[in-house]
Formats: structure tokens, sequence, C-alpha cells
């Protein structure tokens, strides 16, 4: 019984393996990418929507940069030929130090992730055009048609990123099924031949306790029973005859 209850229990336990959903290391990294770049973002907006009553934030929006791809006034901010006045750079630099604010949060949110290194290297391009619009090098036209530029390419880079990576988990994803697959076939395997075990196990346990029986009939078959006769013999004993 006690190598009855280990055979069930080890078929159990290979039948719960097989049975087992399987996820992949591959999934588990490409989720936590995608979180922790969806976290980013998602400060990213908070971040500058806590200072969209700013007045450095209003002013710096109304005349001197675009505010995303689809600002309503990007057509006239773009074609301006004018430089900052004396008032507009110190408002531009309180946006800058308010601004840099949250894309340092970004960063830190984006530490050891793959999409760092594209975002860090977009501040450092919007860093350079800033400083040449401060120091009256280029007009408000030429630094938003550079900012446009740089939010684009970042744009683009991040989907190529995102569509390397899903290639790439993707690889890793149907490599480690392999492996996942042969070991459970390999259980598979193991299983049935529990399983065969088993029924060898009951086999042999139902011949054993079958012959058992035949024996203990065979020794406890019908037998006439014995009558001794016992007469004392005289001298203290007795004589016995059976039949």
């Amino acid at each position: 019984m006690k190598l009855l209850g280990l055979l069930l229990l080890g078929t159990i336990s290979l039948v719960g393996c097989a049975n087992k959903p399987f996820l992949s290391q591959a999934q588990v990294q490409e989720v936590a990418i995608t979180n922790q770049y969806n976290d980013a973002l998602f400060f990213a907006n908070q971040c500058i929507d806590k200072y969209k009553d700013n007045p450095d934030f209003v002013t710096t929006y109304e005349e001197i940069s675009v505010r995303g791809l689809n600002a309503s006034n990007r057509t006239e901010l773009m074609s301006s030929n004018k430089k900052l006045s004396s008032n507009q750079k110190r408002v531009f630099q309180n946006f800058i130090k308010l601004r840099d604010e949250c894309s340092q949060g970004v960063l830190s949110r984006l530490n050891s992730s793959p999409f760092y290194s594209l975002f860090q290297s977009k501040d450092t391009s919007q860093g350079i055009i800033e400083a040449s619009l401060i120091g009256d090098k280029i007009t408000i036209g030429d630094f938003n048609v550079k900012k446009i530029e740089i939010i684009q390419k970042l744009s683009n880079d991040v989907a190529v990123l995102q569509r390397n990576l899903s290639i790439q988990f993707g690889q890793q994803h149907a490599a480690e099924w392999a492996a996942e697959s042969n070991r459970r076939a390999t259980s598979a395997a193991i299983w049935a031949g529990g399983m065969q075990g088993m029924a060898n196990s009951f086999g042999n346990t139902a011949q054993y306790f079958q012959n058992q029986n035949q024996q203990l009939m065979q020794q406890n078959q019908y037998r006439a029973p014995v009558n001794t006769n016992c007469q004392p013999n005289g001298v203290g004993g007795f004589n016995c005859t059976s039949r």
C-alpha cells in the first residue's frame, strides 16, 4: 500500500506539471519593460499637467515653444523669425527648470530600461537647441522646427525599439517553449511509464493474492476427523489407538 501511495503521488505530480500554464522568462521580461515604460510616460503626463496653469508654462507654450506635434499654434511658431526678448528668456528659463524636473523623473523611472538612452538623447538634443535659442543663435521658428524633428525622431526610435524587442522576446519565448515542450514530453513519458508500472503492480498483487488464496484453500481443504481411543494400561498410563 505504501508503494501504491508513492506511485499515485508521483503520478499526480507529473500530471500537475503537464497541465501547469507556461510563462516564459521572455514574457516576464517583456511585461516588466512595458510596465516600466508606461509608468514613466504616466509620470511625465502627470508632471507636465501639474504645471499647466503656471504662468511661465502658459507663456512659453503661447509665445515660444510648441506643445507637442498637434499644437494649435504650431504653424505660427514654426514660421516665426523672431528671437527671444529679455522677458521671454526669463520665462523660458523658468519653464526649462520646471520641465527638467519632469524629465529627470522620467529618466529615473527608465533606469536600466532599453528606452533610457532614447529619452536621454532626446533631452540632450533638446538642451542644445534651447541653449541656442536663449543665446540668440537661432529664431523661435528655427527652434520649433528642430524641436519637432527631435520629437519625431524619438517617436520613430521608440517604435523601432518596441518592434525589435517584440521580435527578440518572441524568439526567446519560442526557444523557451520548445525546451518546455521537450520537458513536458519527457514528463508525459514518465507518467505513462508510471501508469503502466501501477497496472503491472496491480496485476502482480492480484496474482499474488490469488495464489495465496489457492494455497490456503489447499491447506484447509476438508479432511475426515481423527478419532483416538485411549484405555488405561494398568500401570498408570494409557494405551491409545487412532483411526
